[in-house]
């Protein structure tokens, strides 16, 4: 039985990842229900603030040219504790407890204060019987985004960066390019998951990036950009196309007047508080995830605060000779992918 049950949960997994681009903050959450070995309904999570992944799949099944009879005595798996609190929607553990459920298999605890094992309380409670933490470590994997967002009150952040064979980010004071088609085509679809991506004011000026999604299909990230005195042209390409944009500055934003209605500016104090202070304001508007994609002075800044929950590096097979220095990573790659003539690698860091 173990074994089948980590076959339905992986299959869970599979559910939550089609939501990924759509539902943060919340979690990615995939769930099945199951009689007698034969998947009966799927369904999973698809937009922030719309019916969890429980509720679609007994929508689906009633839905269904089932039997009263089939609807009876099933189990439910899911890849994440079902919520025991109303929100925008309502709370998964009733609508389990009034379908007929007798079992419930679990893959991840959900770390949201007033859930983080309520759920399953619930349902024992009710007499359902709950197995939990099977295929966690994967399961973990899957929900650590929202889980820092909820317990960390910020966003859940990655950095990234590409490197030259021999440890540049760029040359100083021009636009370098060092990956390859295929790990810029990577790039956008972290992109696509991500709520927003951040960079500094020089690399701003220096690449002149759009920071959007184009090569790949999915939304475009908010794009914010570090600003201390306000010496972005709006000639750039963020300031001329549909997409948002938050200028961080110091500068007084009451006498600010946008180039157009994408963009916004935020006041914050450039101090050792800077970074705080802006996850502050990004937990407020609901970001849950960050992309990190400045420069060395942006990334060392993150690095040495402790403000990273993951590290992705691409690293070229070009050879610069000398310019700006990247980051050095201490630990073991946790991961690897090659694409083509890049080496991708993976640090969690949470």
């Amino acid at each position: 039985m173990l074994a089948d049950n980590r076959l339905y949960i992986h299959r869970t997994f599979d559910l939550s990842r089609l939501g990924v681009q759509n539902v943060r903050s919340n979690p990615a959450v995939g769930s099945i229900i199951v009689k007698n070995n034969v998947i009966l309904s799927e369904g999973y999570h698809k937009k922030f603030g719309e019916k969890h992944a429980e509720v679609n799949a007994f929508d689906n099944l009633h839905n269904s040219q089932l039997t009263e009879n089939d609807k009876l005595k099933v189990t439910l798996y899911v890849s994440l504790e079902p919520c025991c609190i109303v929100g925008k929607t309502a709370a998964c553990t009733e609508l389990i407890k009034q379908n007929s459920v007798t079992n419930v298999v679990i893959s991840s605890i959900d770390k949201t204060p007033k859930v983080d094992g309520n759920g399953v309380a619930i349902l024992e409670n009710a007499g359902i019987k709950t197995t939990t933490n099977i295929e966690s470590v994967v399961g973990d994997q899957i929900a650590k985004t929202r889980n820092i967002f909820a317990i960390q009150q910020r966003p859940y952040i990655t950095l990234k960066w590409a490197v030259s064979q021999d440890g540049f980010l760029s040359s100083i004071g021009k636009q370098t390019t060092l990956s390859n088609q295929f790990s810029k085509r990577l790039v956008h679809k972290w992109r696509s998951e991500n709520d927003a991506i951040l960079i500094g004011t020089n690399t701003a000026l220096t690449d002149n990036p759009q920071l959007n999604t184009r090569h790949y299909f999915g939304p475009s990230p908010l794009r914010i950009v570090l600003d201390r005195t306000l010496r972005l042209p709006f000639s750039l390409k963020l300031f001329t196309d549909e997409y948002p944009v938050w200028i961080i500055t110091e500068q007084p934003t009451n006498t600010i007047h946008p180039i157009n209605d994408t963009v916004t500016y935020h006041n914050i104090r450039f101090d050792h508080a800077l970074l705080k202070n802006l996850m502050d304001l990004l937990y407020k508007a609901n970001v849950g995830t960050l992309l990190v994609e400045g420069g060395a002075q942006v990334l060392g800044s993150f690095i040495d605060e402790n403000l990273c929950d993951e590290i992705r590096i691409i690293k070229s097979n070009h050879i610069i000779g000398q310019g700006v220095v990247a980051p050095k990573i201490q630990q073991k790659a946790d991961e690897t992918i090659q694409m083509d003539s890049d080496t991708v690698s993976f640090y969690y860091l949470s």
